[in-house]
């Protein structure tokens, strides 16, 4: 026969439950304020973050970098399609769709350099990384993308570009002999200096 429980080990039942009631609601208030820190740094990172959808490309969440890094207001971005945000340049659309098909095979994307398009219709160049976000199944359902706006890297890539085309144009027709040396090497001369002292380019440096 199945004696009833005294008083004293109903009370340390009661207390062992009053335990694990408040060590859940511990471990759910943890669990919020860790979602709420997530939902913190993602919406207010110094980095353009999108969540696109496998399917179709829409876009699906974004953080507020990438409301002012493309110059839409938030509203605006909920209503489009990741493919409206790149330029019509091989380095934009095209080059995003053919990214996306590997994204959609479930493959990571790592630094790929493409152009975006602006609300007011400026292109500006992006680092891009996708990484694939499965469901419990293993199937991939959207994209955690990160975007850096690259743009004065690029520029500055031009500018040193074009300030190297004047100085060999420049140095090239000069009468007088120019040369580079560094650490007692010669690492640049120009035609003058072959003509002068009869070496080549190659045998200078």
């Amino acid at each position: 026969m199945r004696t009833k429980p005294s008083y004293k080990e109903l009370q340390q039942k009661i207390k062992a439950l009053e335990k694990q009631v408040i060590e859940i609601k511990e471990s759910e208030t943890a669990w919020r304020n860790n979602v709420q820190n997530y939902r913190d740094l993602y919406k207010n990172a110094p980095i353009a973050y999108f969540s696109v959808s496998r399917n179709d490309g829409s876009i699906l969440r974004f953080n507020s970098e990438a409301v002012r890094v493309l110059g839409y207001k938030g509203e605006t971005l909920e209503r489009m399609n990741v493919f409206d945000l790149y330029a019509d340049t091989a380095h934009g659309a095209s080059k995003a769709k053919a990214l996306f098909k590997r994204f959609q095979k479930g493959e990571s994307i790592r630094d790929e350099e493409l152009q975006m398009k602006r609300l007011n219709g400026q292109i500006i160049w992006v680092n891009l990384n996708i990484e694939p976000v499965k469901s419990n199944d293993g199937d991939g359902v959207e994209s955690r993308s990160m975007v850096i706006d690259i743009s004065k890297h690029k520029r500055a890539e031009v500018a040193l570009r074009e300030s190297e085309e004047k100085f060999r144009s420049v140095t090239e027709q000069s009468p007088s002999m120019i040369f580079i040396n560094k650490k007692a090497n010669v690492v640049y001369c120009n035609k003058k200096c072959e003509e002068v002292m009869g070496y080549s380019q190659e045998e200078f440096c």
